[in-house]
């Protein structure tokens, strides 16, 4: 609601109510009350409120960094921070990556004062001071203000001056502060004056106010808020009383310009939440029920009444008592560009409190919140609202942080003229703007005039002659020198005719009428022009065209034959006459010259065309441009002109200056000649004096053409491409339109100021040993010195643009180690290591989303200090040492060998008489001691060979035991059950992680212990029994126990020594438990199921009964079977499986909303497509047989791949049967099933599979190496033994038979194991089982070479159907199974192969059939099992590994065999679907 007040006539004295004594205030208030409510003229009118458009938010809060989710206010510092102000929490500072706190600190003399703080507040220095107090104690305010020097904060007010609380802050033009504090409890309040006097502020107290009449202020009026009107005057928000004014020099307040205004308040007990004062001089005050607006200059008000009642309608002032109703708090009113009004609060009636003001239309726009959408506000309760400079807004809420969203860029959208039109349903192909200022709007089959003065909508369509034929479109709408409209479309010309107001079809003329030769030779015309010698020019399909509109004749200007100039392309689609009035054409050959003289062309081309004129490029759009230039259009991704003097075309492309890639569709110069290009990605701005691009995109609220990546499609009109269409004009009071994909982007360029230029900021610099957050408000660079040691470090920076932050780019370089300067991918740090001693200088440079370079490069000095032993005075130091050294020992040297010299010159004389003297002493010893040396020489030689062979054995033993105990131990912890040795008295002497793992001991605590010290001695007593039978009978044992409620399976296995006695026991405990609640479970089950059986089976004869009752009312049910047919559509649309039907040609009917989703396609898209493009190509042809197959057999299934509409490739299982209508296929239903989790799931349980076989194979490698070598040393030493039977004892022989023989067996059982262990992956394809017979032939044939007694016969179909086999590994089973058989036949016999196809069961049938031995009876149920075998030799692992491949492949094999009459093997593997 909005009522306006006139200024009542009142006596200019002040309202007694401020003034003199009680009665007298009394008297006064009734007067001035009669008096007002007699003058005023109170009208009650209706506050617009829409809703606005949805926003797109970013929060920020805890899970972010912030210390808080309680923001209470938000600025931006002159560098470009963000500061968040937190209750109870501290002071934040943001840098769009990064949170830094600060936190009130005793410790630290500089640090953070405030920890509740209220308000944050920039002065005209850009300087940051906090108001707050020291938590909830209210005469502990206090004012802080941040140094950037220090990173710190000089306190202006601390707690102890016992000040109370700091309400709000203001600077006068002195650059003086006032604060406005409130001390409820004494019932006081007072301003405070902070001056400034050399850097140092001086507070002064303002108390209590005085009017000029020297009436004090009543104390309990708390200052809410206090701001700087200007000429040297504040203005004081008072809560509970109204608005007075402040005079800074007299030191006195008055209310002269606020009467009214203070009335209301006080007749209605409102109270202030927030004034302010915006750039037209009005004052906006927000209280707890409404939002006044009052004018200084002329006293008017305005009342919006934002509230409602709870039934939902509006609130009458002087009717409804407001106070009974739910109201609502506005925290903050905040003035945007253009005059906007931001007000921002908490809830009312859970109605949120975000509005947005537009003083043009007077409405106020609603913005809504979303607790469930992440991308919205999620509570109602604001407390600030700030527009930073980059253009995004920022919210502080009391309780989930902070919501940071992007404002609109000054580019306008127009997207309809009145409540019937609208362009997002009508495509505009061109618009004009004629004589009188009135826009015209070509749309398909019509014109539309408007008037923008009047709102006023005028159509006109366009009648063609023949009332079948489709309606023209539009390509170019013209005013000539006459002020007549004319009008090209597709299908001919249109001129208005001024008197009736209606188009005249004037289409080209037929064979069948006359005066053909002056016809235009066709229809579609996108070029109309006027020359300055009042010909009119057409440009049509089929060339150039001359009209005479006074005679309507028509002169045409053929092209169609090829010259030696002109190439044979007709189609003109602009006309421009230039400044020497030369005209000039632009066609799909490219830039034609025409000479109206002679009636000739001339083409227009040089060597650096980027196009030859032979291709089906062209140009589209001339403009000449202030300077001469000819600016073109064309689907190539350049600006191109030509310059008529120098016959030169110029291209702008990424070298100079143009980037991007788009291809320019439209070209406007302003009046200060500044280009604005349209593209298909948005409007580019050229200054071409400066050289400089601008691009603005949809981020600026640019509409404009877009081309669909998945589709390569336009949103335009079908018959037009995009560098066709016109649809952009310049108007006579310089705004410009360009339309778009809804509409047209309408703008001023003086309203286009120059993007927003950041800053970029170093944040952060980290290493192991420093982490320094850096202020980067320092005049002076940053410089840091780190030790050797410390040469690796991660340097951390933001640009300080929050308009799109995912979209910013950092460019940085470390001097003189980097060569080049390097780009940040999706990070806002670099890192270091191993930097080498020496000085860098670290430089940083950004780019926003708008492509704008940073203002500034962010720099930072590294010097990494080298160790003392690499520096210049450490290296003469030890330089200047080490030759003292030298020549000091040089000096030594030479004394010493002068005084050695004369020493052993005197002691080579008396050594040599002393040598002759003992030399006969020494030639007797010498030979005694021969003598001795002789004989001790023989008993070590002895010695030493014996020694030699003891170590020799040792160390032979030694090797043995260690592989054994690295054997022992990995087969022991191999199990995942319990395995331990113990001794026969009890003793653990080793056990395996499981058993430390039950026992929850490490391995010290179980090693050596006795097995009773971790089991009840009745559990033990009774696994003793077990242990002594063991024991006593040398056998192993089995028996099961129950130990703290779990089942375990005991084996005992005795390890008999030398001695024949048991020496240990093996322990190997198996948990079973669950195995025996899985059995009882299934027990139950099958009981429970059969009783559910019979329970079910007795309800259908029961509903059985039923049935044959309910024949007869079949009928009464009709009508509600057709409410369950809208169950089963229902059913059939929400169903989890994909379900469709389609008619005999393969045509989409009908498909549900999971078939949909799955494809990524709409139902509009499939009913449209060919069904066979869903499918993989590779599977192509499988559908098409399958969907015969239907047609023919019936019901079919099959699997295969589809791919979605974004490339996903999905399997599918699907199955389709045929829709029968009397007796006739009609169509095909299908149903089909996702089954990538299956594949997922099958794939894991593969390779799960694949790891088991792995640990497998090398316990089998293991193994049979283990085993291989001593049969070997066996067979060696049974040789060794044979040769030297020089007698032929026949005992001897036979037992050295008996050796070979089995040393075979042992032989074959590795080779089967490491055929085994050696198994590679399957490598499954699509094979042709006639073939694959084939190779098996060949293989028997083979076979008869070393079997010739035996006969084969192999019968095959010629016609088998493909299986999908890994072709060598079946190979290899069934070669197993034949070399089986030949074996199993000694004598003559017969073997046969009978291979066919088992259509019914969809397999392949494979009989192996030989006339051998024969397997007995009693050997066929383990025949396939591992190490068993019916023959002599062998352990029958062959078999077992065929059976594997076999099942493998998803197939079958079975055996049926006759003693002594021959064996049937029987193999099918699954063909083909």
């Amino acid at each position: 609601m909005r009522s306006i007040f006139k200024k009542p006539e009142i006596n200019n004295e002040k309202p007694a109510v401020l003034r003199g004594g009680r009665f007298s205030r009394l008297l006064i208030l009734n007067i001035s009350t009669c008096l007002l409510i007699t003058n005023a003229q109170i009208s009650i009118a209706k506050t617009v409120i829409k809703p606005g458009k949805r926003l797109h938010f970013e929060k920020i809060n805890t899970e972010k960094g912030l210390p808080s989710n309680h923001i209470t206010s938000i600025v931006q510092d002159s560098i470009g921070f963000m500061w968040y102000a937190t209750r109870e929490n501290g002071l934040c500072r943001y840098d769009g990556n990064e949170i830094v706190t600060y936190h009130p600190e005793d410790s630290v003399a500089t640090s953070l004062t405030c920890q509740n703080i209220k308000r944050l507040f920039i002065d005209s220095k850009g300087a940051l001071w906090i108001i707050g107090s020291v938590g909830d104690i209210p005469h502990k305010g206090c004012i802080d203000k941040y140094d950037p020097l220090t990173n710190g904060f000089i306190h202006i007010l601390s707690p102890n001056d016992s000040i109370p609380s700091i309400i709000d802050i203001a600077e006068d033009r002195l650059g003086n502060f006032y604060f406005s504090v409130t001390d409820i409890r004494q019932q006081n309040n007072q301003i405070l004056k902070a001056f400034n006097q050399n850097g140092s502020y001086h507070i002064k107290k303002i108390s209590p106010l005085v009017f000029d009449d020297n009436s004090v202020l009543p104390a309990n009026y708390v200052i809410h808020r206090i701001i700087n009107k200007g000429d040297g005057k504040l203005l004081l928000g008072l809560s509970q009383y109204g608005i007075v004014e402040y005079d800074i020099n007299t030191g006195r307040v008055n209310e002269d310009d606020f009467q009214n205004l203070n009335y209301y308040f006080n007749r209605f007990s409102f109270k202030i939440d927030d004034i302010l004062l915006d750039c037209n001089q009005n004052l906006w005050i927000a209280a707890h029920k409404f939002l006044a607006k009052y004018s200084i200059a002329d006293g008017s008000l305005q009342y919006y009444l934002l509230p409602l009642k709870p039934d939902g309608s509006e609130i009458n002032p002087y009717q409804d008592p407001i106070k009974n109703y739910y109201y609502y708090t506005i925290n903050q009113l905040y003035e945007g560009s253009g005059g906007q009004i931001w007000v921002v609060g908490s809830q009312c009636n859970q109605n949120e409190t975000f509005f947005r003001y537009d003083p043009e239309t007077e409405i106020f726009w609603h913005y809504s919140t979303d607790p469930y959408d992440e991308n919205q506000i999620s509570v109602n309760n604001i407390n600030c609202f700030f527009i930073d400079k980059s253009g995004s807004a920022w919210l502080a809420t009391q309780y989930s942080g902070v919501f940071r969203f992007s404002l609109p860029r000054p580019f306008m959208d127009l997207r309809s003229i009145s409540e019937s039109i609208n362009f997002n349903n009508d495509n505009v192909n061109d618009v004009l703007e004629d004589h009188e200022n009135n826009l015209w709007f070509g749309l398909k089959g019509k014109v539309l005039r408007y008037n923008p003065k009047t709102k006023n909508v005028k159509i006109f369509p366009l009648k063609l002659s023949n009332q079948e034929s489709p309606p023209p479109g539009t390509l170019h709408i013209y005013e000539d020198s006459q002020n007549t409209i004319w009008v090209g479309t597709t299908l001919g010309l249109f001129k208005l005719n001024p008197s009736s107001q209606e188009f005249i079809y004037l289409n080209h003329v037929t064979k069948n009428q006359p005066n053909k030769q002056n016809s235009i030779r066709a229809n579609h015309i996108p070029a109309i022009y006027e020359d300055h010698e009042g010909n009119f020019w057409l440009g049509t399909a089929a060339g150039l065209c001359r009209y005479d509109r006074q005679t309507n004749q028509r002169k045409y200007y053929s092209i169609s034959e090829p010259t030696k100039n002109v190439p044979n392309k007709n189609i003109i689609y602009d006309i421009l006459e230039d400044r020497n009035n030369n005209l000039w054409l632009a066609t799909r050959n490219g830039l034609i010259l025409f000479d109206r003289k002679t009636g000739t062309y001339q083409l227009i081309s040089d060597s650096t065309l980027i196009f030859m004129p032979e291709s089906d490029e062209g140009f589209y759009r001339l403009y000449e441009a202030q300077d001469g230039q000819i600016w073109l259009t064309s689907s190539l991704p350049y600006l191109i002109s030509y310059n008529p003097l120098t016959k030169k075309f110029v291209y702008r492309t990424e070298k100079t200056g143009y980037i991007w890639k788009y291809p320019i569709t439209g070209i406007i110069e302003d009046h200060n000649g500044i280009f604005w290009f349209r593209t298909t990605q948005g409007i580019i701005k050229h200054n071409p004096i400066l050289n400089t691009f601008t691009l603005f995109d949809r981020n600026d609220n640019v509409n404009y053409y877009y081309k669909d990546r998945s589709t390569s499609d336009i949103r335009e009109p079908s018959y037009l491409k995009n560098n066709i269409l016109r649809n952009y004009c310049r108007l006579r009071s310089g705004w410009i339109m360009i339309g778009g994909k809804c509409g047209y982007t309408y703008f001023h360029p003086d309203s286009i100021n120059k993007k927003y230029v950041p800053n970029i900021v170093i944040t952060k610099f980290k290493n192991d040993y420093t982490e320094k957050i850096i202020s980067n408000h320092s005049p002076n660079q940053i410089t840091l010195d780190l030790p050797w040691n410390e040469n690796y470090f991660t340097i951390s920076f933001s640009l300080l643009d929050y308009y799109i932050p995912a979209e910013n780019k950092y460019y940085y370089i470390l001097e003189r180690y980097d060569k080049d300067w390097k780009k940040c991918v999706k990070t806002n740090s670099v890192s270091y290591s191993k930097v080498p001693p020496g000085q860098y200088t670290f430089r940083v440079k950004g780019e926003n989303s708008d492509g704008v370079l940073s203002r500034n490069e962010a720099t930072i000095r590294i010097k990494i200090v080298p160790p003392f032993w690499k520096t210049a005075w450490f290296k003469i130091l030890i330089w200047v040492l080490g030759l003292g050294v030298v020549v000091l020992i040089n000096y030594i040297r030479i004394a010493v060998i002068r005084h050695q010299k004369e020493e052993l010159e005197k002691q080579v004389v008396d050594r040599t008489q002393a040598l002759i003297e003992k030399s006969k002493a020494l030639e007797a010893a010498h030979n005694q001691l021969e003598e001795k040396v002789q004989e001790r020489t023989q008993e070590l030689a002895e010695a030493n060979v014996e020694l030699n062979r003891e170590i020799n054995i040792r160390m032979k033993a030694e090797e043995s035991l260690k592989r054994s105990e690295e054997v022992a131990r990995v087969l022991l912890n191999a199990p995942i059950d319990l395995a331990m040795l113990i001794d026969p008295d009890g003793n653990i002497l080793a056990a395996n992680n499981s058993v430390l793992k039950h026992f929850q001991a490490s391995e010290n605590e179980v090693i050596n212990h006795n097995l009773s010290e971790f089991s009840p001695l009745n559990l033990f007593e009774r696994r003793k029994i077990f242990l002594d039978k063991c024991i006593s009978t040398k056998l192993p044992q089995e028996f099961e126990d129950e130990n703290r409620g779990r089942i375990f399976h005991y084996h005992l296995y005795p390890i008999i020594g030398m001695d024949q006695e048991v020496n240990n026991i093996a322990i190997y405990i198996r948990d079973i438990t669950d195995q025996r609640e899985m059995e009882n479970f299934l027990r139950n089950a099958r009981s429970e199921l059969e009783k559910q059986v019979n329970q079910r089976t007795a309800e259908l004869r029961k509903t059985n009964r039923q049935l044959l009752k309910e024949i007869n009312t079949r009928k009464k049910i009709e009508n509600k079977l057709r409410t369950s047919e809208e169950k089963y559509r229902d059913l059939f649309q929400n169903a989890n499986d994909l379900i469709w039907t389609m008619d005999k040609t393969g045509k989409f009917l009908s498909v549900n909303n999971h078939f949909k989703n799955l494809s990524g396609y709409s139902k509009k898209e499939l009913f449209a497509i060919n069904p066979l493009t869903l499918i993989h190509p590779e599977h192509q042809f499988r559908i098409i047989r399958c969907y015969l197959k239907v047609l023919t057999d019936g019901p079919t299934g099959t699997e295969l791949n589809v791919m979605t509409k974004s490339g996903e490739i999905r399997p599918i299982w699907l199955k389709m049967r045929p829709i029968m209508k009397n007796n006739q296929i009609i169509g095909i239903h299908g149903i089909g099933r996702d089954i990538t989790e299956i594949r997922h799931a099958q794939q894991e349980l593969r390779e799960s599979e694949e790891q088991k076989r792995e640990s497998m194979r090398q316990f089998i490698l293991k193994l049979a190496h283990e085993v291989k070598n001593p049969l070997a040393s066996i067979k060696s030493s049974a040789q060794l033994v044979a040769s030297m039977n020089n007698n032929h004892n026949p005992q001897v022989e036979k037992h050295m038979d008996i050796i070979n023989r089995n040393v075979d067996t042992c032989n074959k059982v590795i080779r089967d194991l490491f055929s085994y262990a050696h198994a590679t992956n399957y490598q499954f394809e699509e094979v042709n089982a006639a073939k694959f017979v084939k190779s098996i032939s060949d293989f028997i044939e083979e076979k008869l070479n070393e079997y010739p007694y035996i006969k084969i016969s192999v019968n095959y179909d010629r016609d088998l159907p493909p299986i999908y086999i890994d072709e060598f590994r079946l190979a290899q089973a069934f070669q197993n199974i034949i070399n089986n058989a030949f074996e199993a036949m000694t004598k003559k016999g017969r073997f046969t192969l009978n291979v066919k196809a088992l259509k019914t069961e969809k397999q392949v049938q494979f009989l192996f059939t030989d006339t051998g031995s024969g397997i007995p009876a009693e050997d066929l149920p383990q025949i396939f099992q591992s190490f068993y075998s019916s023959k002599s030799k062998g352990f029958g692992l062959g078999l077992a590994l065929t059976k594997e491949i076999i099942e493998f492949h998803h197939g079958k094999i079975s055996v049926n065999s006759i003693l002594h009459h021959g064996t049937t093997f029987k193999v099918t593997i699954p063909a083909v679907p």
